[in-house]
């Protein structure tokens, strides 16, 4: 039972006909060929605006990348962004949560998926994708990353100068 992290139900189990959601399912490869599936099916049967946006592994994303409801594909790649592990889980109050940044260790595909009414609603613009990156933390990465290569550089300079 998921409801301890906030579930309302088996995400199987949802027929939304209109709205904007997140599917971020376990990176295990039944689930995501489910759940794209499930996804098809109901972007299929609506007539009103709806979107989903998946996020998987880069390995996970064939389906979702070949399909006919695909707007936006973006890839994020390996320690350039993170994930947040949040203690959501302990409280219901928002003041209390507190998360821990880890940097993804593979690379991360996020998929638009939208009917035509969604299209219409919602547009994926290149704002959108920057906007989407710096929610995954992305220029902080690379930041950090040109940190820890300069200072390896002055350690090993100073290193080679004490010689």
């Amino acid at each position: 039972e998921d409801a301890i992290f906030g579930s309302f139900g088996s995400f199987f189990e949802f027929f939304p006909l209109e709205g904007s959601f997140e599917c971020n399912p376990p990176f295990v490869a039944s689930i995501m060929d489910r759940a794209h599936g499930h996804i098809h099916d109901l972007l299929t049967a609506s007539d009103q605006s709806l979107q989903f946006v998946v996020i998987v592994p880069s390995w996970g994303g064939a389906l979702f990348s070949g399909s006919k409801f695909l707007v936006r594909q973006i890839q994020l790649k390996a320690r350039e962004h993170v994930y947040l592990h949040s203690s959501m889980t302990a409280t219901k109050d928002p003041r209390l949560v507190c998360g821990i940044e880890h940097a993804a260790l593979s690379d991360t595909s996020v998929f638009f998926l939208q009917n035509a009414a969604g299209q219409t609603k919602w547009k994926i613009s290149n704002n959108s994708e920057r906007r989407l990156r710096a929610a995954f933390g992305e220029e902080k990465q690379k930041k950090q990353q040109q940190q820890q290569q300069q200072k390896k550089k002055k350690k090993t300079s100073t290193t080679k100068a004490k010689k």
